[in-house]
């Protein structure tokens, strides 16, 4: 941490709070809802349990719009 920070601070001018960030190895660490696996980037669990069923919702067969307006609400 003090090294990030001795680096963060002059050369970038970028405030560091100490008690969010944590200085851990990639794996242990959750950022925007991401994880990082070795090489590979995977959602959190917390994210894919909140995407799933919100993604059902919008793709079930009886919805009663157009295709074109799913298309416009699962695009975000």
């Amino acid at each position: 941490m003090a090294s990030s920070t001795r680096y963060l601070k002059p050369t970038l001018k970028r405030p560091v709070n100490e008690a969010k960030s944590p200085v851990v190895a990639t794996q242990q660490c959750t950022f925007l809802g991401f994880t990082f696996r070795g090489t590979q980037i995977a959602w959190s669990e917390q994210t894919r349990r909140a995407f799933v069923p919100r993604v059902k919702n919008l793709t079930r067969g009886v919805w009663g719009v157009s295709l074109a307006r799913r298309i416009r609400e699962l695009n975000p």
